[in-house]
């Protein structure tokens, strides 16, 4: 009994150090995502980074809001629809990025290569780095994890509707569409591999969530 309940305890402070993340994330990417755009992109292209913003805004913020009132103020019918909820994500990203992919079939075969060896690169390196940094600072096992999970996975729809709406090459929203793909494949194989290594729950990491459900 002492035991379980130490496991309770560690599932439930793991659990609120994913909440924490995720509001993190959430006050940073609003900030960051069209400052970064405007700064980087726009040395090559025309960006509006209040257009951006707004985007954002309406993307992520406004649904994570109406998904924590709705908990709040309906917690009964958050509960009946929260079990198809992930499986309704899934199928959503799956029809957002195929569309960014179906449209640019012939770019993606002649050029293809060189986007996912960088998409590749970028997540493999998210994962890493977010794992060993954090060991560096000292953190336990399971934060290792959560924080390799929330720097690896990337809000890749953001970047595909964020694509399609403000640059108007319809490219743009590729590289985007690829990682959602390559960083769901590689989450999937570190989760299976931390979960058959050791007894410590797999964290779901609160950027995952989000991304599959934005």
């Amino acid at each position: 009994m002492q035991r379980k309940r130490e496991r309770e305890r560690e599932r439930e402070r793991e659990r609120e150090r994913e909440r924490e993340s995720l509001s993190y994330n959430i006050e940073v990417l609003q900030i960051m995502t069209p400052l970064l755009t405007s700064k980087i992109a726009g040395q090559y292209v025309a960006v509006d980074a209040g257009s951006l913003f707004a985007s954002t805004l309406q993307v992520v913020l406004l649904p994570v809001l109406l998904g924590a009132s709705m908990s709040h103020f309906f917690p009964s019918a958050v509960s009946k629809i929260s079990p198809i909820a992930p499986t309704v994500a899934v199928i959503t990203i799956a029809a957002i990025c195929a569309s960014a992919i179906a449209q640019n079939a012939s770019a993606i075969v002649s050029s293809g290569f060189q986007v996912l060896v960088a998409v590749v690169a970028l997540h493999a390196a998210g994962f890493l780095f977010g794992y060993m940094l954090s060991k560096l600072l000292g953190f336990e096992e399971s934060t290792f994890r959560t924080i390799s999970f929330e720097v690896g996975m990337q809000n890749s729809v953001l970047g595909v509707v964020l694509a399609g709406q403000h640059f108007g090459n319809p490219l743009t929203a590729v590289p985007c569409a690829i990682s959602s793909v390559c960083h769901s494949v590689f989450g999937s194989i570190l989760a299976g591999i931390w979960r058959m290594s050791s007894k410590l729950e797999v964290p779901r990491s609160g950027s995952m969530l989000m991304t599959e459900s934005s």
